[in-house]
């Protein structure tokens, strides 16, 4: 298993505030891009499974990331206090949302979890000021405490017989239903 380490991630200079991580590693370690300010936009390499913890937290100018499918696991607070990330498509291949994954992602508009996640972790998008659309699938059965906390123009779309629905009417977030 080949991991980017903070030593090695420091090395990754950013050009025109674009970084494209090397392909060969599985993981991104944790802290490895913590609160660098060079960074806008990202682009991780195909065969990476794991965004460690706040692996990219405090990066107050990342504005998009791009991740490929193969990533199952983003690690605690990995997108914490990222103030310009305004979009991130999040993989297929996700398994699981960790807690305070995009706390104080205080310009992330839209989200769509991929169908097979199964757990939110808690306050995984607390203080989301202009979050305004979440969709969340059927498999997703899990919710942590103030996943959506502080997010006062957010809907959530899903499924009304869906653990989502229920956990929405549960703590009054706004629902717009799948089609």
């Amino acid at each position: 298993m080949s991991i980017l380490t903070k030593e090695n991630a420091d090395k990754l200079k950013a050009k025109k505030g674009r970084v494209l991580i090397p392909a060969g590693y599985d993981e991104i370690g944790e802290s490895a891009f913590y609160e660098r300010e060079d960074i806008t936009h990202v682009t991780v390499p195909g065969g990476v499974r794991r965004i460690g913890n706040m692996s990219f937290a405090f990066c107050l100018h990342l504005e998009s990331v791009n991740l490929p499918d193969s990533v199952e696991h983003i690690g605690f607070a990995a997108f914490a206090s990222c103030l310009a990330l305004a979009e991130i498509t999040l993989p297929s291949g996700l398994k699981s949302l960790s807690p305070r994954v995009f706390d104080e992602c205080v310009n992330l508009r839209d989200v769509a979890i991929p169908d097979g996640a199964t757990e939110i972790g808690e306050r995984a998008f607390l203080s989301c000021g202009k979050l305004e659309s979440v969709f969340i699938p059927n498999s997703v059965t899990s919710f942590g405490e103030r996943v959506f906390g502080g997010c006062r123009f957010l809907t959530v779309i899903c499924d009304v017989n869906s653990r989502a629905f229920k956990y929405c009417k549960e703590n009054g977030i706004n629902t717009s239903l799948m089609e």
